[in-house]
This record gives structure tokens, sequence and C-alpha cells, in this order.
């Protein structure tokens, strides 16, 4: 072979192996940005409702102002904090008291999220019954897992934390297991089976699927949805029932070169169900919009 010919060769293969990581790197369906750490700004309002699926059937609802939020990423760790902006709330009823506290790690095949809220005064849903209000007091907090199939090419640190951008639109299953402590109280008796206070532990495994939707310049939409079954006992009184529990999630969003925005709503039921005519159930919910920016 001609020795310039075999250079010219040899130089291309040498060119293909140096610059083919990077194209692959290039068009992986999942990408990272480069930065570790992210800071976030939302506008968020959640609420919490607890319902006696009995006769008369009654609702008592949360009256919660929105918050504004200010958060942190590093790496696979997201935290934060909210405050609460006083005058918007119905005015009808009092302002429930509320703490509300989460922390979420979010890995490449592996996504843990925890939570802690405490949440006093309530009201119930119009044309439940004639009273307006009452001194209920709720408490819960958990913990739960979940491993993320289908792992490289779908992501849900692209849709929730915005620190990854998934490139292609896919889906995968999700397999995990969470454990949840809730306390009920009605400290104004109203509710006559929590004039004590109840305290509950759940625990079981859970299984759904994920889906994420792409679209020209980096817009998305994901919605996935976790149900749990559950077994529970009530550490007060030694009593087992069946807790079955649904968590669905949306987001829509779009990112950017240094920055991602997105609209979001995390869901949490959880069903108290003693037999078929005593059962009780808390829905809980979040809605926000978060602009994060990528350092």
């Amino acid at each position: 072979m001609n020795p310039s010919k075999l250079r010219r060769a040899a130089g291309i293969f040498v060119f293909l192996i140096v610059s083919l990581p990077a194209l692959r790197a290039q068009d992986a369906p999942i990408q990272s940005f480069g930065n570790d750490f992210a800071v976030r700004f939302s506008l968020k309002y959640n609420f919490l409702s607890f319902t006696e699926h009995r006769e008369p059937e009654d609702e008592y609802t949360s009256n919660r102002p929105i918050d504004i939020g200010i958060g942190a990423t590093y790496k696979r760790i997201s935290l934060g904090f909210s405050i609460s902006i006083p005058f918007l709330y119905n005015h009808e009823f009092s302002k429930t008291d509320s703490f509300d506290f989460s922390v979420s790690y979010f890995g490449n095949i592996l996504a843990v999220e925890a939570f802690c809220r405490k949440y006093e005064g309530f009201h119930l849903e119009e044309g439940t019954a004639n009273i307006d209000e009452t001194d209920l007091a709720l408490f819960s907090a958990g913990v739960s897992g979940m491993y993320i199939f289908n792992n490289e090419v779908h992501s849900l640190r692209a849709a929730y934390t915005l620190n990854r951008m998934q490139t292609v639109s896919s889906g995968g299953a999700l397999l995990g297991f969470g454990m949840f402590y809730t306390s009920i109280h009605s400290e104004d008796g109203l509710i006559g089976r929590y004039s004590e206070k109840m305290h509950y532990i759940h625990f079981g495994p859970n299984a759904g699927y994920s889906y994420t939707w792409i679209f020209k310049n980096n817009f998305f939409i994901n919605i996935n949805a976790v149900i749990g079954i559950n077994a529970g006992v009530c550490v007060t009184n030694g009593e087992w029932f069946f807790s079955p529990q649904v968590l669905p999630k949306f987001s829509a969003g779009h990112h950017g070169g240094t920055w991602s925005v997105n609209v979001a709503f995390t869901g949490n039921f959880l069903g108290i169900i003693r037999d078929s005519s005593v059962s009780d159930s808390i829905l809980s919910g979040k809605t926000s919009i978060t602009f994060s920016k990528r350092f």
C-alpha cells in the first residue's frame, strides 16, 4: 500500500477513535449539563384533605395559602423550604397552620423521597354539614424508594429535579417499597373516632410506570403513577387494616442552556380501610411552578 494512503487511513482511524465517544455523548438519550449545583425558586400550593367514608360522608379540607419556596440541588440530592403568602387563603375560614418539608434523592436508577407534614385546622366542604370548622390535626411522615427500569433512556431527574435532560421519548417501570406514619386527632371531639389521637403505621411494596414525551426545543411532558399495597396497624389499639395508596405525578417544562422551568403536580392518596362500612382517606397534593438555575 502507498505510504501516504496508509498514513491517511491511520489518521482517519485515530480521528474516529477519538471522536466516537464525543458523538455518542452528544446523541445520548440522557444528557448531563455538567453542573453539580442548582438553585430553585418556586411558587406552590399545598393542600390536604381528610374524608370519612360513611353516611353522611364528610370531607375536611385545609385552608393553606400559596407558598414561595427556595431550594437547592447538589448532584442527586434536592431539598428546600417555603414560606406562606399570608393573605392568599379563603378568608371565610381560619387559615390552616401547617408545616410541610420534603427531601429527595434522584439517582439514575433509584429514586428516594422523604416527607414530613403537619396540618392543623380544617373546614368542611360546602354542603357536607352545618358546622364550618374543626380542630382536626393531621401529621404524616414517610419514606419511599423506587427502582427505575429502562434507566438508560428514561430519567425522572430530567422531569422533576431538572438536572438532567432526556432527548428521546421513552418510559420505564417503577418498583419499590414505602413506610409511612400518620396520626389523626380531632381535638374538639367533632370526629368521635379520633377524639383520642390515633397513631398509624403503613408499609408495603409499590409499583408503577413513568413515561416522558420529548418535543422540539427541549420541551417535555412526564406522567407517572405508582400504586402501593400497604398493610397498616393502629399503634394505639393494635388494630390491623388494609391501606391502599396511589401516588400520581405530572411535570411539563423546558430545558435551557443554564436553566430549566417546569409546572408539576404531586399527589398522595392514602386509604385506611377497616371493613366494608368503615374507612377513611387522606389526600394530599402539591402544585408548583419552579425555575431552576444551574451553576
